[in-house]
């Protein structure tokens, strides 16, 4: 049966992009620009060399392009070109678009209304974003999104720009980015925000195939939902850089879990730090958790390190944590850091070694409170470390260093290796610092008829304290159901506050009971 001309065209009509514009690009490629709707015109199109050359601008905020789908690629490769197309800035402000496709970096774009039932890009797709800085003339590298992206996806990496997704209805449902995200010299840069203080917008899942890493910018390599993250898997590292706030990964909701397939390794300001301010659900970093140095006179506080406000259920590192070196005149805190500052960590396994220093121990922190109930409050659940625990305060009951629950307990302490210059501290107030084990005291804060415990000790090594040294160590609790060294079990009193006594044979370790 002949198909009349008319039923063929309408046809055609129905699955040609509404438009296409071509032009010639720097290197001769002849672009391709499509969309679903509206007109495109010369006269929507910046090009720095007039009517050919680098595509400055995309103009699509004069109207006709709501809901358009876009797609900018090489049509007709010049020999020597790359093949790629290179954008500099896509202006639809106040206009949602189904998608964006472009086979090349794309310096910026701004899109969307912040509609509570449409989002403000449907799918946004590039090959990389900021490779060449502000080389295709965009005025800027900080990209914003009023309401949602259903799907971001960077093939290669994001290399200093900005992206802030936000407003009431924003967020990110899937964002996926093969490279890295890099931060630069400049502040903010390499960053994707989603939401704001006012808006807590939330990312679903999270893919990342290399690393998020810090530079000298403040706030620079910086992936954050003011939201909730429901789940990321990073390839790489998340590295700290000489920018304060760097080389950081933090949903300030909840943040479901997260695998980083490289270490977490701070910096030598905050930096290099993994959080759900909220809560976490689990935590595995097949690397090691590196605390970074201080060298100055300045304090350095939060660097290298794996945090929460609320609870976490659970924290593996595959490789080892390890504190970083204070070797200035000023503080070096929270380096090598793992926290629950508000409340309770279910269970910490770290398959190598903990490695603090004399400058700066490895801190592992349970404040509890939530995990109260009718026999006790468990602020840490269990800590198994596979190898040795070198200068490690492992305290249940406090929140940066400071007495804020009597009654945190631990349940089980598992160290297959040695336990050398090291505390294991559950509801006690400290008499000397640095000093535990010798006077003291229960703490006052939150007390209640609840018995701080540290259920179990088992240390496969041997116990040491820190020869030439005048500092002490301990074993602290209101009560310490049982201990085990070396394989040999030491003998301990029924109930609480009937232990304080030397180890046999190491005079600055002790077991007390408070």
């Amino acid at each position: 049966m002949k198909i009349p001309d008319s039923s063929i065209e309408r046809l055609e009509d129905r699955i040609a992009p509404a438009s296409i514009i071509t032009y010639v690009d720097a290197e001769g490629d002849t672009v391709k620009i499509t969309s679903s709707k509206g007109m495109l015109t010369t006269g929507l199109l910046s090009l720095d060399g007039g009517t050919t050359g680098q595509l400055m601008e995309l103009d699509l905020s004069n109207g006709g392009f709501g809901g358009a789908a876009i797609a900018i690629s090489v049509l007709h490769k010049a020999p020597t070109s790359t093949g790629l197309v290179n954008v500099g800035y896509i202006d639809a402000i106040g206009y949602d678009l189904a998608s964006v496709k472009i086979s090349g970096d794309l310096a910026r774009i701004d899109a969307g209304t912040n509609s509570a039932t449409v989002p403000a890009i449907g799918a946004l797709t590039v090959h990389t974003m900021g490779a060449f800085g502000l080389g295709t003339h965009a005025g800027s590298l900080t990209s914003n999104i009023n309401g949602k992206i259903n799907t971001f996806k960077v093939a290669g990496d994001v290399t200093d720009a900005t992206i802030n997704v936000n407003g009431s209805n924003g967020g990110i449902g899937t964002l996926f980015l093969g490279g890295s995200l890099l931060g630069g010299e400049a502040d903010n840069s390499g960053e994707i925000q989603v939401g704001d203080n006012s808006n807590a917008d939330s990312i679903g899942k999270i893919t990342i195939g290399r690393n998020i890493v810090g530079a000298a910018g403040s706030a620079s390599g910086v992936l954050i939902a003011y939201g909730s993250i429901k789940s990321a898997v990073l390839g790489g590292s998340v590295l700290g850089g000489a920018g304060t706030y760097s080389g950081i990964f933090e949903a300030v909701k909840d943040l479901g879990s997260a695998v980083i397939g490289g270490s977490v390794v701070g910096g030598p300001v905050t930096s290099g730090v993994v959080s759900g301010i909220g809560s976490i659900g689990s935590i595995l970093v097949k690397g090691d958790l590196i605390g970074g140095n201080n060298g100055g006179s300045g304090a350095v506080d939060q660097a290298g390190e794996i945090g929460a406000s609320g609870h976490i259920h659970s924290v593996v590192v595959k490789g080892s944590v390890i504190a970083g070196y204070n070797t200035g005149t000023g503080t070096l805190t929270n380096s090598g850091t793992i926290y629950s500052a508000m409340s309770s960590i279910d269970s910490i396994t770290i398959s190598g070694s903990v490695l603090g220093n004399s400058t700066n121990p490895v801190v592992i922190s349970g404040n509890g409170f939530d995990a109260k109930t009718a026999t006790g409050d468990l602020a840490i659940g269990q800590v198994t470390i596979g190898g040795d625990a070198v200068r490690l305060n492992l305290v249940a009951g406090f929140n940066d260093g400071f007495d804020t629950n009597a009654d945190g307990s631990i349940g089980k302490i598992l160290v297959k290796g040695s336990w050398r210059a090291s505390n294991a501290i559950a509801g006690a107030h400290q008499n000397s610092a640095p000093s535990w084990g010798v006077g003291d005291t229960l703490q006052h804060a939150n007390d209640t008829s609840l018995v701080a415990q540290i259920g179990s000790i088992i240390i496969g090594g041997n116990v040491e304290g820190a020869a030439g040294s005048a500092q002490q160590f301990g074993f602290v609790s209101q009560q310490i159901n049982s201990l085990k060294i070396g394989g040999h079990a030491v003998t301990l009193k029924t109930g609480p506050g009937n232990d304080v006594f030397q180890l046999a044979l190491e005079a600055d370790v002790h077991v007390e009971e408070v």
